[in-house]
């Protein structure tokens, strides 16, 4: 079985993300006092590689993968097989499998020309949300109405299923 990588990107500055100002706005009640669906929230992307062949890359290759290609390092850090960086309640949403990912596509590219014996697997958006008061339902629903798309996304709480390809049919 070959050796997977997982690559998180985090931006360093509490700003808020495009995806959470939607959800936010399209949870937030039109009653005043209601509270806030969350008190803040965390994005981060995730890259998911894996080996082509025994030994495929280094710590070093993945490093300089994430530093020079998918991290703007002046607003983003980064972590390589590291467990995520934040153990927050979290939606995470990957594109469905089959569906073409240009950003993926790109990513192969510069692995061939870096000539790594590597393959882009996934990639997914992971939304943490430290102090939640909107159930996970509400919240999945809103994410579908404000930055995922049915059609061609497909979103986990609590989990990162949606990075790992589904295992084939028993009669394949």
């Amino acid at each position: 079985m070959p050796r997977r990588y997982r690559i998180e990107i985090v931006r360093r500055f509490d700003a808020e993300t495009e995806e959470l100002a939607g959800l936010r706005k399209l949870l937030v009640s039109s009653d005043a006092g209601a509270p806030a669906p969350f008190a803040e929230g965390r994005a981060s992307r995730i890259f998911v590689l894996e080996d082509v062949s025994p030994g495929g890359a280094t710590d070093a290759d993945l490093r300089d993968l994430a530093a020079t290609l998918l991290c703007d390092t002046v607003r983003e850090d980064f972590t390589v097989n590291e467990p995520p960086a934040s153990s927050d309640p979290y939606v995470l949403v990957a594109r469905k499998w089959g569906v073409n990912d240009p950003v993926l596509n790109c990513l192969q590219e510069q692995i061939a020309v870096r000539q790594l014996a590597l393959r882009a697997v996934s990639r997914g958006t992971r939304l943490s949300f430290p102090e939640l008061v909107a159930s996970p339902a509400e919240v999945l629903r809103a994410l579908f109405r404000s930055s995922a798309n049915p059609v061609v996304d497909q979103a986990a709480w609590n989990s990162e299923a949606p990075l790992s390809p589904p295992r084939p049919h028993p009669g394949a």
